[in-house]
């Protein structure tokens, strides 16, 4: 018996979007780095504020791990992540896509909208 799997536009755009970062932006991303980065990316797209003990529940993995990819994906790592403190609560670092990651999207989104409007002419 197999089971249907449903993945929305959205899901697919960012898998495409996290190959494109780990091929163009010159890093090799585990698959924890890809899903971490993917929970990141969806929540900055949908504004809402994300925290580590967020991705542990989300992405069902241990403290550890998560602390670990994270740290692998902020400013000391491949600088994808940006984290900040949370004024409620400066113990919280809420999570962030890091502004050359969000410059490298928008760099791949303007390419994308020209091959596009080559592909129409």
């Amino acid at each position: 018996m197999t089971q249907e799997i449903r993945v929305s536009r959205f899901q697919l755009e960012v898998l495409a979007f996290l190959k494109l970062v780990a091929r163009y932006g010159g890093a090799h991303l585990t698959c924890n780095q890809m899903i971490i980065l993917g929970e990141v990316w969806i929540a900055h797209a949908e504004g809402r504020p994300l925290f580590a003990a967020d991705l542990r529940r989300l992405c069902n993995m241990p403290k550890s791990t998560v602390s670990r990819v994270i740290s692998s994906l902020g400013d000391e790592g491949l600088g994808f992540l940006s984290m900040h403190l949370d004024p409620r609560d400066r113990r919280r670092k809420r999570l962030r896509p890091s502004k050359p990651l969000i410059r490298l999207n928008d760099h791949m989104s303007e390419e994308f909208r020209r091959l596009r409007e080559a592909q129409q002419e």
